[in-house]
């Protein structure tokens, strides 16, 4: 089975010499994302935590994390070569911009840029974790300014000419507000059956202050994502939904020798910790404090009130003994590797797949455009909607759809199948077995295609249901061929 990305590529390539030359080099840049990690922007109103989450998964302090609206562009965040920083301008120009990198976070020299005319921001860094997704830090959707609103909407909606820049999106939220969901609904994809959990996961950010910064404050908060991932308003919108707590990853990755030792120092003034321990206010204005106080204000804005106790606890009990041992408890407490987990088996996984996708619906938005008044953009429309009609991965995305939001009426175990079958992995990934298994494969495969066919035509049946059990046989029959093929070889 040829894969989406190269079929889309020779019918574009194949086309391209009799369409107008702007939407040929459109095209063209559509379908250079197919070389490209999968493009991940992480959305959600002004102050939710992106920056700060962004700068966790990056495992750097890059992003601003300020108090105050500090995102002011939608900023990309590239793998490269070498530290550069550049603003693009709307008609392509690239303007490398100075920036200085400090302890705390990357300072870029921004008051050269002018006030209108900029469409986005480029940080190209050298770190591997920009090798698995290109993140997009985007302005809060509640910005005060009607820009950075519009900048952030268009960014993750489709925007001029049909064509999104993200591929997937991490929305981060304190509660579900109507506006959270009104953003999810709208970063929605009409073929994929309205706003699909295939491509968006929510986070309950700043979860560490639902419970007040008590240190069970994150059982609170997996807790609440566990009600809200049965939300009948969310459950359609999103794959999962998980509790983090941004602030605390962050300094985990980043934690400083310097800073553990100060926490160590503070751990050793018990009982006067507690105290100082029960408010921010309190421990902002200790007097007896055995630091001086701007390394209380400095570790207030690093931890919270949640990480400090959390930490001070832990230090004080004798469960760590070393900064390195503190930065993985509260690394794992924060809630960043279970997120990690989800971003690898929702997005990175099948990326190729979401990449592809993504791209043959910029391409075919820019054919419908073009359609009216060229007869090649409409030759090219009616072939990319038959390559969307026949293409099985495009199935296989829908039925997962379909699967997740519980639309086809599939058990938990045959949903689990759907998403391995997704995945886009090994045969030996997609049927779920320890490793290849030769005519071993091949039998399993032959097995299920078998069983899912028996399911086509039950009277029972739904078409949904008919056409899931349709391509899930196919997939099965496509898995078998190709063990069939390696063993002929």
């Amino acid at each position: 089975m040829i894969p989406l990305a190269e079929r889309l590529e020779v019918l574009c390539q194949t086309a391209r010499p009799s369409l107008p030359l702007e939407a040929a080099n459109e095209i063209d840049a559509a379908l250079e994302r197919l070389r490209g990690p999968l493009r991940l922007a992480v959305a959600g109103r002004v102050k939710a935590g992106k920056s700060t989450l962004l700068n966790a998964l990056l495992g750097e302090r890059l992003a601003p994390t300020d108090a105050g609206e500090r995102t002011r562009f939608v900023t990309w965040y590239e793998h490269g070569p070498g530290y550069q920083v550049f603003a693009e301008r709307e008609d392509g120009e690239l303007l490398p911009l100075r920036f200085e990198r400090n302890d705390d976070e990357l300072v870029i020299n921004e008051s050269e840029l002018p006030d209108t005319g900029i469409l986005r921001l480029i940080v190209r860094w050298p770190t591997a974790r920009l090798r698995r997704f290109t993140l997009i830090d985007t302005p809060g959707l509640g910005s005060a300014s009607p820009a950075r609103r519009a900048a952030a909407a268009g960014l993750l909606a489709a925007g001029q000419g049909g064509l999104r820049a993200a591929d997937a999106v991490v929305y981060l939220m304190q509660h579900a507000h109507r506006s959270d969901v009104a953003f999810l609904e709208a970063f929605r994809d009409p073929s994929l059956v309205d706003a699909s959990p295939v491509n968006a996961l929510a986070l309950l950010s700043r979860a560490d202050e639902i419970g007040g910064g008590r240190p069970d404050a994150m059982e609170s908060g997996l807790r609440i994502a566990e009600r809200y991932r049965m939300d009948p308003a969310l459950k359609g919108l999103v794959g999962t939904v998980l509790p983090v707590c941004g602030l605390l990853a962050e300094s985990a990755v980043t934690l400083r020798e310097e800073e553990y030792e100060l926490l160590v120092r503070l751990s050793l003034a018990d009982p006067e910790a507690d105290q100082a321990l029960l408010s921010a206010d309190r421990f902002r204005s200790w007097d007896a404090s055995p630091v001086l106080p701007a390394s209380l204000d400095l570790l207030l804005d690093r931890f919270g009130m949640f990480g400090l106790r959390y930490a001070l606890r832990a230090i004080a009990g004798g469960e760590v003994n070393t900064s390195l041992d503190l930065a993985r408890l509260l690394l794992e407490v924060s809630g960043l590797p279970a997120l990690d987990r989800a971003l690898e088996l929702q997005f990175g996984s099948r990326a190729s797949r979401l990449i592809s996708y993504s791209v043959l619906r910029d391409v075919t938005s820019i054919a419908n455009r073009i359609a009216a008044d060229s007869e090649a953009g409409r030759d090219l429309l009616y072939a990319l909607e038959e390559l969307a009609s026949s293409s099985h991965e495009v199935d296989e995305l829908r039925v997962l759809h379909l699967a997740v939001t519980g639309e086809n009426g599939f058990t938990a175990q045959e949903t689990a199948e759907v998403e391995r079958l997704a995945s886009g992995g090994d045969a030996h990934e997609r049927l779920g077995t320890g490793g290849p298994g030769g005519e071993d494969t091949r039998r399993l495969a032959i097995y299920r295609a078998a069983a899912w066919r028996a399911r086509v035509g039950d009277p029972l049946h739904d078409p949904i249901q008919d056409y899931s059990c349709e391509v899930l046989t196919r997939s099965y029959e496509a898995i078998a061929a190709e063990a069939a093929g390696r063993a002929s070889t």
